[in-house]
This record gives structure tokens, sequence and C-alpha cells, in this order.
């Protein structure tokens, strides 16, 4: 070990910090550890939230006075309860025993997603209800029914219409689809149409909806279709086939999120901490395809981490694993492809040799190349095609492919002018995130993402501006797409870029802090975690609270 106390492991990888086998300053029951402090905080922290809990309860109090929908109070209650209790025992159980992260990620991520998805109703999300209906279009395959009628709109059961039309039939003018604008009467629907479990002949007879399914990868509705398929086989009403769906999505994205934990422990705390950002879990939790894509990308990045340093070698069976996964990640969103540039982190020798890493590089292009080709030729032709790109919503002549090779400057202008968006449900500017939480969060990933004492250090300056480079190429790619599918040429800003799409790199580039010129000395991933969490709560209590105010 050196002077400075920097020592190299059999890897050659850094830690820094004393290695005489001592507990750390974070261990909660040592003599000088400060435990008071760390159940002071916790007091502080429950309080803290106790007080907001009891204000916003005030906001359902009013909104139940104004509807009659006093039973809405007991459904609060119930809430506040949980996220007391659930944070309660997350500290006494996992915290103060100081339990490895792994054992606790799967438990959390999945209880706080069920949290939003009751909290936040079923198709709020962003462009849930075309992810909604392109799921249902996989049941009827899983089923061995009729998917789409002759003009391709997607065939569901009449007892479903009214996910896609809470006010019935009575013309265009007047449809909307459940949970595009969240307020009290929402979960009266929702209350309304659970009342009866199971569905009647009438109920399951189908009909034509006026969905067409979105273009792309049937894998990625895989999970949704599961669930919808099941409801379906029992017979279950539309309230409890919408949940079904989404609890299956959740499931698979806790599954994958924990397997990229257990892969490359490294990053472990990052990936768990991104998990648990409200924008994370408002999608988990929803039918949107961005679950399948960040768990994928997670899993497929700590798999090349894992490769990269802690395996001796690359194996075909581990080939496999990355040609499958990104041959099922690739259409979804075609930039994620840069994520194949994890796979330049593993050294050349763990493949045998050059030819080997030559013959490896080409297997996980081609399938990712030909499941592009395969699923996304039509989106190809019309980019290709010299017709002039109209954008529907709006009418007007879009931007063209050329734009962007022949006016590469203004593409830049309107990179920088574009604002990154967060809000929740459907992009509501009411039921966003607070700014203070929003600023919590933020600290918390930051702290996540330093190092601590006797850290393994995984990553060099040249490994660190690599994936900064793809981060910046994926943000890139995003804006170009969007620029050529969404933004009329009115536009000063290019249109539906969102701050969700770069949610798969965050725990990577936060990854590139990790520095032994800067330790985190007190404090413990659990302790951020908790608060995360905590913040997570205080969320979901005040969405609760404006949606039964709205009326």
């Amino acid at each position: 070990m050196s002077r400075d106390g920097r020592e190299k492991n059999g890897n050659g990888l850094e830690r820094r910090g004393d290695f005489s086998g001592k507990r750390g300053p974070g261990t909660v029951f040592s003599k000088d550890s400060g435990w008071w402090k760390e159940y002071a905080g916790f007091a502080a922290v429950m309080s803290l939230l106790v007080l907001l809990g009891g204000w916003h309860f005030l906001d359902v109090q009013a909104g139940t006075q104004e509807t009659g929908d006093f039973w809405l109070r007991g459904g609060y209650l119930f809430l506040f309860a949980g996220v007391v209790c659930g944070l309660s025992i997350f500290y006494c159980r996992w915290f103060v025993r100081e339990k490895p992260l792994s054992s606790y990620a799967p438990l959390l991520i999945f209880v706080s997603g069920c949290l939003y998805m009751l909290v936040l109703a079923p198709l709020s999300a962003p462009d849930e209800i075309a992810h909604f209906m392109s799921a249902y279009k996989v049941s009827s395959h899983m089923l061995g029914q009729s998917a789409v009628d002759e003009g391709g709109f997607i065939l569901i059961r009449r007892e479903d219409d009214f996910l896609q039309n809470i006010y019935g039939a009575g013309g265009d003018e007047e449809r909307i689809s459940l949970g595009r604008r969240l307020d009290a009467e929402t979960y009266a629907v929702l209350k309304e149409h659970g009342t009866s479990v199971l569905v009647d002949d009438a109920g399951k007879e189908m009909h034509s909806s006026v969905y067409r399914p979105v273009n792309t990868t049937p894998l990625a509705y895989v999970p949704q279709a599961l669930g919808i398929a099941a409801a379906r086989l029992i017979g279950l009403n539309g309230v409890v086939l919408a949940f079904m769906g989404r609890l299956c999505n959740l499931a698979f994205f806790t599954v994958f999120v924990c397997l990229a934990i257990r892969l490359f422990p490294g990053c472990g705390a990052l990936l768990l901490g991104v998990s648990l950002l409200p924008m994370t879990l408002h999608v988990a939790a929803s039918y949107s395809y961005d679950a399948f894509v960040i768990s994928l990308s997670f899993f497929f990045a700590s798999y090349c981490l894992k490769l990269a340093f802690l395996s001796p070698e690359v194996r075909k069976r581990d080939l496999a694993v990355l040609a499958a996964v990104i041959a099922a990640l690739g259409p979804c969103k075609i930039v994620y492809g840069l994520f194949m540039g994890f796979a330049l982190l593993i050294p050349r020798e763990k493949f045998g040799g050059a030819k080997q890493w030559l013959a490896s590089a080409a297997v996980v292009l081609s399938a990712f190349a030909g499941a592009v080709a395969v699923m996304n030729r039509t989106a190809f032709l019309g980019l290709s095609s010299e017709t002039e790109n109209l954008i529907a919503w709006a009418g007007e002549e879009g931007y063209e492919l050329s734009f962007l090779l022949h006016r590469p400057v203004r593409f830049l202008d309107l990179f920088y002018e574009t604002i990154l968006g967060a809000k929740l449900g459907n992009l509501d500017p009411l039921l966003s995130t607070p700014f203070p939480a929003l600023m919590c969060l933020t600290v918390c990933l930051v702290l996540l993402g330093s190092a601590q004492e006797k850290e393994v250090l995984y990553l060099n300056g040249w490994q660190k501006a690599w994936l900064l480079f793809l981060a910046a190429g994926c943000l890139a790619g995003l804006m170009a797409v969007m620029l050529l599918s969404l933004t009329p040429v009115s536009s000063q800003v290019i249109l539906g870029v969102q701050g969700r799409y770069l949610l798969p790199f965050l725990p990577f580039v936060l990854m590139t802090l990790k520095s032994s010129r800067l330790l985190r000395t007190g404090g413990r991933d659990e302790g951020l975690i908790f608060l995360m969490s905590a913040v997570n709560g205080y969320v979901l209590l005040r969405l609760f609270g404006i949606v039964s105010m709205r009326v």
C-alpha cells in the first residue's frame, strides 16, 4: 500500500482507505459510530413526513366535501399508514441490521411501484393508452383469438371499453381514456366499475377499439399481455385487468433490475437509486414499454461491466445473452443500440484473441441490426422516401433527414433550446415532483455516485470518458429522432424529448463521479436509499391529495 492509503487489488483496480479490517464509521453499533445521529435522522425524516401527510389530508378533506366521495379519506389514510409502516419496517429490518442491498432491493422496488400504481390510475402514464392497446393485441395472440379488425383497429372486450372512453358512446369529441386527466372522478370511475369482479358473457364480447398498435417489437408487451390474458381467461372485470397488466410489467422490471444489481454490485446502489425515482417507478408500474427498455438496458450494461471487471473470460453463453438482450432492446428505440458500446470495455484478451473478439462483435451487432431491420422496416422506408414529411398532429411540414445532414448548426441550436420535462401523469403540470423533493433526490443520487472508503474503483479516465460519450450520443440521437418524427418546422424547440428517455444511461453517468480524490467518509448507501424512499412516500401522499381535490 502506498503512503496515501492507496492499494491495487489483483485486477489492478484502485482501492483507497484504511485496510486494517476495522469496520467503517458508518457502522451503526460501533462505539464511535454516532448511532444516535442516525436514529435522530430517522425520527426527523418520519416526523416531517407525518407533518406533511397531515397537511395533504386537508386537501383530501376539501375534495371529498365537494364531491361527496368520503371513501377517499379512507383510501388516503390507508396509503398514509402503508407509507409510514413500510418505511419503519425498512429501517428496522434492513438498515439497522445492515443487510446487503440485494436482499431488500426487490421488495423495495416492487412495493414502491405498487403504491405508484394505485395512486396514479391506469392509463395515466405518458402514452399509456397506446401501450395498453398494443399489449391487449399481444394478449389476443396468446389466447389464439383475433387481435385486430379489417381496418387494423385492436379488438377489446365490451367490458373494457370504459378504459378507452370513460363517458361511453356519444361522439369522438366526448371520448377520453381513463387516467388521461387524473381527478377525483377517475377514482370514482374505478370504484364504480370495480364492484363486480367477474364479467358476464355480454361483457366478454369483442368489438373494435379506436386504437391501432404501436409499431415496435411485440416482446416489449409480453409481460403486460400476460397479465391481460390471465384476467381474460378468468373473466375478471376491466379494472382488475388493467391492474394485472401493470403488475406483470412492474414484476418484469423488478426482476431484471435486481439481476443487474447482482451481476455488477459496483453500481448496485446507483441502479437501485435511479429505479426509485418517481418517473422511473411511474413508468415501471404502467403499460409503457419504457419499463422494458430501462430494465434491459441496466441488465445489458451490468453484464458488460461484469465481463469487463469481474469475469476471467467471455464464454459463448455470455455472448448469446448479450446478443439476445440487445436484439430485444434495439427495436424499441434504436438509439439505445449505443449500449453495445459497453462491450468495448471488455478486454480483448478475455475473448481469446483479436479474431474471437471480432467474431463476437459481429454476432452482437448482427443480432441488433437484424432485429431492427425486421421490426423497424416501415419507419426506415418513411425516412428514406423523398415525400414531404408531414407532422399529422400539427398539420404542418416537419423536418427531414437532409436537414440534419446539411444544417448541423441549426440542429445544435434546437438541441440547446430544448428543455427536458419530468412531470407525472401524462405530463400533467400539477402532478409533478416538487422542486425541493427533486433536489433531495438529486443530492442522494450524486452522493450514491461518490466513492466510499475501501470501495473498489473500476473505471479509469478513458473508460469514464467513453461512458459519457455514449450518453451524449444517446441524447443527440433521441433529439434527432424526435426532430424528424414529431417536430414541425415552426417549432423553436425539439418536441417530445423527455428526461425519462435518459434514465437507462443515468446510473452509469453517475458512476463516472467515483474517484479516489473525492471520498464519502460518512453515511451509508442504505441511509440514502431510505431517504429516497421517504421522498417517494411524500410524493405519493401529495399526488393523492391533489387528485382528490381536483373536481
